[in-house]
């Protein structure tokens, strides 16, 4: 009897590349892939994260600007801090603006 013993390498994911995937997921739409950029994203995604919510704001979609604003604080980047003080005194709607606040350690 022969056995065919194949060994599967999966080289480890690098943050990059894990953030990029996760901001494929977003761009498809998945509801879930939102929250999933603050356990995949980096710096990268925090700043293009950043860049969507005065537009969702001004469309009235403050409960997705919210959690945007949660995925940043979670991705733990460095640039997710700075966004973060950024929209804390910068953004007019009040509940993304507390929101932020609240994000922040």
């Amino acid at each position: 009897m022969r056995t065919c013993s194949r060994r599967w390498s999966a080289s480890p994911c690098d943050r990059r590349s894990l953030a990029d995937l996760g901001w494929a997921l977003f761009l498809h739409g998945d509801a879930w892939a939102l929250a999933a950029l603050g356990w995949l994203g980096d710096g990268r995604t925090a700043r293009d994260l950043v860049a969507l919510i005065p537009g969702w704001v001004a469309r009235g979609a403050r409960a997705r600007a919210v959690k945007a604003i949660d995925a940043i604080a979670r991705t733990g980047a460095a640039e997710a801090l700075e966004v973060l003080d950024e929209l804390a005194e910068t953004v007019p709607d009040h509940t993304v603006r507390d929101a932020a606040a609240r994000a922040r350690p």
